[in-house]
């Protein structure tokens, strides 16, 4: 999909913060906030009847992440979550091996990742 597109994606709820995502998508909007800095829609991905849907949690001008770390054995760590850049949209993309909970819209917002379980 392309940025335009991904902005079209319908918003949900302010306040419903009940489904997790697959991966979240930071879309810069082009609108400044009244903070001075640009709005980012935070649009979650998930999957319903076997296919990707979108769906705008807000569109804050500041974002908060909660992302663990993995916690090996012998007292070494490594990332969770991981970052990358579609391209050619520029669009970043959060994903891991887990979903994401987003919190209530408002101009400061929270993502959460939250790992599978592993035995």
């Amino acid at each position: 999909m392309t940025k335009k597109e991904i902005l079209k994606s319908p918003v949900r709820k302010w306040n419903d913060t009940d489904r997790l995502y697959k991966r979240v998508l930071l879309v810069p909007t082009g609108m400044k906030h009244g903070s001075g800095y640009m709005r980012v829609a935070i649009v979650g991905v998930w999957v319903g009847k076997e296919k990707e849907k979108y769906e705008t949690c807000g569109y804050p001008d500041d974002i908060s992440t909660y992302f663990p770390m993995i916690k090996l054995s012998d007292g070494s760590e490594y990332p969770n979550v991981r970052m990358d850049c579609i391209y050619p949209s520029g669009i970043l993309q959060y994903h891991g091996r887990g979903d994401f909970w987003v919190s209530e819209a408002s101009s400061s917002m929270d993502i959460k990742f939250i790992p599978l379980l592993t035995n």
